[in-house]
């Protein structure tokens, strides 16, 4: 660290700096990685060149995020953001403010990371340059949509929609419509579309027509689907029916299993399967009592395992159904990565077999 401070280049002290933010995330140390993270914030700022102090900033954003402290997480993304405020370079501002928007989406507290990203966006209407403000809302948007808090989400949306509109900012327009699609907001996904140049307005409108169809026929969703939702019995003791289909090929490609989250993401119930359903689509499948209140709201969801894809990523198809049993359940679009982490937790599948 003491060597990285003396380095006089830019370019040669802002890799420094990125390569120590990195390591630091992985410490297993708590202590030991606030130190480091937050000399590294110190000798970013600093570094002259706007584009190279964008760099350091940007990856100590990135490794802040990964810290299981939430508190020291929400410390340096403040300073980062503080920092990437007073550069003047649009290119550098708009790259500094990317990089802290998504980062921001990562934290597991969902009020810091709304209000983080609120003032991402207030920096970014401060960036001159039409290009890189668009880039910097675009990346502002795109990080809004991953956060849990739906309530959250719709806020940043609008708060969004406005900054693009006065910018004139066609392609955010356009990314904020699919959003808004995504939610099943036809309205204000047309909204957003009316500034739009005709060539990018046809692309996102193919989008959102797309997201209409699938709303309208689940089964066009790729990945494993929950068709309907129906449950029965008493307060903490409710037992879950749940219609699924997924494009099943056999065990290397089936529905592993449907689950019951809590709004928040936290899992509260999980049945698994071990055979592959190939020759049965759609199913219907009931699980064990689950222990919730009536007017408790909770998601279901389902799980595909796939071995042919690379990436295996079991909730692709980003759909569930959202509900109380007092309100009955509806249909929803997930946002990428909700709840993924809790695909690790037990209940896991054993040996899948083929067939029914």
């Amino acid at each position: 660290m003491q060597a990285a401070q003396t380095i006089d280049s830019p370019y040669y002290k802002s890799n420094a700096l990125s390569a120590i933010a990195q390591a630091s995330a992985q410490l297993e140390e708590h202590k030991a990685a606030k130190e480091f993270l937050e000399e590294s914030l110190q000798a970013a700022q600093t570094i002259d060149s706007p584009y190279y102090k964008s760099n350091a900033l940007s990856a100590i954003a990135q490794a802040s995020a990964q810290l299981e402290e939430q508190k020291a997480a929400k410390e340096f993304l403040e300073q980062s953001l503080q920092a990437a405020q007073t550069i003047e370079d649009s290119h550098s501002k708009s790259d500094a403010l990317s990089a802290i928007a998504q980062a921001s989406a990562q934290l597991e507290e969902h009020k810091a990371a709304k209000e983080f990203l609120e003032e991402s966006l207030q920096a970014a209407q401060t960036i001159d340059s039409p290009y890189y403000k668009s880039n910097a809302l675009s990346a502002i948007v795109s990080a809004s949509a991953q956060l849990q808090d739906q309530k959250a989400v719709k806020e940043l949306l609008q708060e969004s929609l406005q900054a693009a509109e006065a910018a004139n900012a066609s392609s955010v327009l356009a990314e904020i419509a699919i959003q808004y699609a995504q939610q099943y907001n036809w309205g204000k996904a047309l909204r957003a579309l009316r500034n739009c140049p005709e060539s990018e307005r046809v692309s996102a409108m193919a989008k959102i027509l797309t997201l209409w169809a699938e709303k309208k026929n689940l089964r066009l969703i790729d990945g494993a689907v929950v068709l309907e939702v129906k449950v029965s019995g008493t307060p903490k003791n409710y037992t879950f029916n749940v219609s699924l289909h997924s494009p099943t090929k056999g065990c290397n490609q089936y529905t592993d299993w449907w689950e019951v989250l809590s709004e928040d993401g936290e899992l509260l119930y999980r049945h698994v399967f071990e055979k592959s359903h190939v020759e049965e689509q759609p199913f219907e499948s009931s699980g064990k009592p689950v222990k919730i209140q009536s007017d408790q709201e909770v998601i279901v969801r389902a799980h595909m395992n796939n071995q042919d894809d690379d990436n295996n990523i079991g909730y692709k198809a980003m759909q569930a159904w959202k509900g109380t049993v007092e309100k009955g359940f509806k249909s929803i679009r997930l946002p990428e990565n909700f709840a993924a982490s809790v695909a690790k937790e037990e209940p896991q599948p054993r040996k899948c077999k083929e067939g029914k």
